[in-house]
């Protein structure tokens, strides 16, 4: 009894002096503290869904301002492109859909001095020959995802919202080379510059914007999030298929324009 004694007296100062250490006790954060024993109350990082972009000619870098041929054998160059993919979600196996949590606010033109807010999810990417990789808002679950849906374009609310409204360098902000067109007092969906030797006109600027509807994508994949990491997705545009079928010499601008349109949505995979 006296050796217990004895040894109690030893060990209740080093109890005493042990202080509990707070950090991330939720397993599906990417910053997940293991030698935490005690929440931190709101420290956790979520996974966010990002997207790694592989811009192609089939199988092969797009190289700017190169002649590649299309299926048809016309040439074709392309100088420079931007479009807008948003609206993304995910779907499980078990058909569960699972969508950005992470918002924005948006503004339609200040026309009054009491313009609301508008929320929207944070959504929306602007995909250019110079982006290689965009980073979306924060995914919840750890699922296995069977299917990735987006737009191309982007849909009426927030088309009709303002630019000086979003964050300054954001994908909606306003852009040096602007999506934005004060005139129709809305975005475009898309722009490419290109040209083709096989053309009657040589070089195209194409722009996509309303009436038209955004593009739905639906791609199936196997696509795996995993507890504590970014979800990263790598999608291929092959910019080959946004031309194919076409003639150059037997097309207009407006008839070269609706037939890559309609091309677009092949053009997109995971791989």
């Amino acid at each position: 009894m006296g050796k217990l004694k004895l040894l109690l007296l030893i060990l209740l100062p080093l109890f005493a002096c042990y202080t509990k250490k707070e950090g991330c006790l939720n397993p599906e954060a990417t910053n997940l503290d293991v030698s935490a024993d005690r929440d931190c109350g709101g420290c956790c990082i979520f996974p966010v869904l990002k997207l790694d972009f592989k811009h192609r000619i089939d199988t092969s870098r797009l190289e700017l301002n190169k002649s590649f041929a299309n299926d048809v054998g016309d040439t074709f160059q392309i100088h420079s492109f931007k479009f807008y993919l948003s609206d993304f979600e995910l779907e499980d196996l078990n058909g569960e859909v699972f969508f950005i949590k992470d918002t924005i606010q948006l503004k339609h033109f200040p026309g009054t001095a009491a313009e609301p807010v508008l929320i929207f999810p944070r959504n929306v990417l602007l995909v250019s020959q110079d982006q290689l990789s965009g980073t979306l808002g924060t995914l919840s679950g750890v699922k296995i995802f069977q299917k990735l849906r987006f737009k191309v374009g982007l849909n009426p609310e927030i088309n009709a919202t303002w630019p000086g409204a979003a964050k300054s360098g954001s994908a909606l902000y306003f852009q040096a080379d602007s999506m934005y067109r004060q005139e129709i007092s809305s975005y475009l969906y898309a722009k490419l510059n290109m040209q083709s030797n096989a053309a009657t006109i040589d070089t195209f600027q194409l722009e996509w914007s309303l009436p038209l509807s955004p593009h739905q994508i639906e791609i199936s994949a196997n696509i795996d999030a995993k507890a504590g990491y970014d979800l990263t997705i790598p999608l291929t545009i092959d910019y080959r298929k946004w031309v194919k079928g076409i003639h150059f010499a037997s097309e207009t601008k407006t008839s070269l324009a609706e037939k890559i349109w309609n091309n677009i949505p092949s053009s997109f995979s995971i791989n």
